[in-house]
């Protein structure tokens, strides 16, 4: 036999040992080849794998040099074919050094060698693929939070993780993208954004997917200002079905240095963070995550958690501020407004509403006041004294409930109130835009017999619109528009625009309550305009229900 039994023992005994990465093992099979080369008159051995492109495979062909004589001039080659169970090719090409010819006993040594050569590489492949899909996001083709998370303990174990940001981004209004295009198509864009992203990062810094279009990003210190007016804007064509389709990808993002973190729970708090102060802002918002963000952070965690239990406990108490006809200082009404008594003081809800208006649970919150403010009218009612209307506020929260009236009605007729002494109030501002739920909302209401109130009014940036369109019963103009004691640049203008506004809303039929009037001569001048009621701490701050009820037996100031 060409090949010693020495120098094949040799080469089995070599090529099964373990072997951890590709590199390792074509490391160790230069040397092996050596004595076969020698042997056998070869000059090189190389391994082509031909596949078709994938996202655990790339790229389509990739030659590895097992060995190779740099001083031997190349000469005829002779292949061996493998294919594999997904139709790649794995070709395995002998080259004899220059002027030699493989004999045909050579050419039968050689599957000796290439054979469990072959063996020896599937597995490496196969477990680098293995290893790639455990790491990798396999629909859009980057890193997973698998990897994300290992490469970030490396860096914390090396006491490196302080020259790095951490980003976690959220591209704006994909669902757009998803609804022109195909779930293939949506990936593929997805695929191309974070292309664009990888290609602007060295090779220490990192980006994977979190799902969706969500992503997180690792940069060097030194780039973070590069990173993020890149990702300001990220221009994507795309061609499906012959037509293309041009997208301008922003981003709402959350960055935040990587001082003093100890693991990935920290990163992903810290950006997580910064992303939802973010989110506050218009799409495209940045925010950098801060110890003052955290804190404010976790008091909203901290008012979500306590919320239900509070509610359950009765722990939110409902004041009252009385509205006072303008004519004869007569209490015709007065507002619910809700105060937290947790843990012996009292919460303003300026606090508490807006984190319970994101959470949602302002809902809840809502009908806890009008359940309250309907059992004070029972009792009024009970003890046979007279009933005065009362307004509940309702966030916008509740426009997408096309059940509200009927809920709020349901409420009333519990308690036998008759239905025009509740008020709902809802606020005017520049999200509540959409006419037609508004509309809805208030036609429904009425149709109960339930009055409408528009608070805040005037702030809003199509005041005039709404009245065009919907029907309320009464205004509250914002404070904004009360004049003020003292001369300043705008005084002349708020007085002609309360003054009209009044005259508008009378000619419409709707009745109007200055809100937050604090002093006399706001009071006279507001007398003169012919509105309606008067609520502030000029007459009354709101009050506990016995402290109002005193008000009310008097029943006037």
């Amino acid at each position: 036999m060409v090949l010693k039994e020495k120098t094949i023992e040799k080469f089995y005994r070599e090529i099964y040992k373990p072997a951890f990465s590709m590199e390792e093992f074509i490391d160790r099979m230069e040397g092996c080849f050596r004595g076969i080369a020698e042997e056998l008159s070869l000059a090189k051995m190389e391994c082509v794998l031909n596949a078709e492109k994938t996202m655990l495979r790339n790229p389509v062909v990739n030659g590895v040099k097992v060995f190779y004589d740099s001083y031997k001039p190349l000469g005829e080659s002779f292949s061996m074919h493998y294919v594999n169970g997904d139709g790649s090719r794995l070709d395995i090409l002998f080259y004899a050094e220059k002027g030699h010819v493989f004999t045909e006993e050579e050419k039968s040594c050689i599957p000796l060698i290439s054979n469990p050569l072959y063996t020896i590489l599937s597995y490496i492949t196969i477990r680098n693929l293995l290893e790639r899909a455990v790491n990798m996001d396999l629909a859009v083709g980057v890193s997973n939070l698998t990897a994300f998370d290992k490469h970030v303990d490396s860096l914390i174990q090396e006491k490196r993780i302080e020259n790095y940001h951490a980003a976690y981004l959220n591209i704006h209004n994909f669902k757009y993208v998803n609804r022109v295009l195909t779930y293939h198509g949506g990936n593929e864009v997805l695929r191309i954004f974070a292309e664009e992203i990888q290609k602007s990062l060295r090779s220490d810094e990192m980006i994977a997917r979190l799902g969706g279009d969500n992503f997180v990003v690792l940069v060097r210190n030194e780039n973070v200002d590069d990173f993020c007016n890149l990702v300001r804007n990220i221009h994507i064509d795309y061609e499906q079905n012959e037509k293309r389709y041009q997208f301008e990808l922003t981003v709402t993002m959350g960055v935040s240095h990587m001082q003093t973190v100890s693991d990935m729970g920290d990163i992903m708090l810290r950006v997580s963070v910064a992303y939802q102060k973010a989110r506050e802002k218009k799409s495209g918002g940045f925010a950098f995550y801060t110890d003052e963000i955290l804190q404010s952070v976790m008091k909203e965690k901290e008012i979500i958690a306590c919320f239900e239990r509070a509610l359950a406990a009765k722990e939110f108490v409902v004041y009252y501020q009385p509205k006072i006809m303008t004519v004869g200082s007569i209490i015709n009404g007065a507002e619910a407004l809700v105060r937290w008594n947790k843990d012996g003081k009292v919460v303003s809800p300026g606090e508490f509403i807006p984190v319970l208006e994101k959470d949602g649970s302002v809902c809840k919150l809502d009908f806890y006041v009008l359940e309250t403010v309907c059992q004070f009218l029972k009792e009024l009612q009970d003890e046979g004294s007279p009933l005065i209307k009362i307004s509940v506020n309702f966030s916008k929260c509740h426009m997408e409930n096309e059940s509200l009236a009927q809920d709020i009605s349901d409420v009333i007729n519990r308690y036998g109130i008759p239905h025009q002494y509740i008020e709902i109030e809802l606020t005017e501002s520049e999200d509540f835009d959409d006419y037609a739920v508004i509309a809805r909302v208030v036609n429904s209401l009425r149709a109960e017999g339930i009055y409408t109130s528009i608070d805040d009014f005037g702030t809003g940036f199509s005041s005039l619109n709404l009245l065009r369109l919907i029907q309320v019963d009464l205004l509250k103009i914002d404070r904004a528009f009360i004049p003020m004691d003292e001369e300043f640049e705008r005084r002349f203008r708020d007085l002609v625009m309360f003054k009209n506004i009044v005259r508008m809303a009378k000619e419409l039929g709707i009745q109007i309550v200055a809100e937050g009037v604090e002093t006399k001569e706001q009071y006279d001048y507001i007398s003169t305009t012919g509105c309606d009621m008067i609520q502030g701490y000029y007459f009354d701050k709101p009050l506990p229900k016995d402290e109002f009820l005193k008000k009310l037996k008097i029943g006037k100031y």
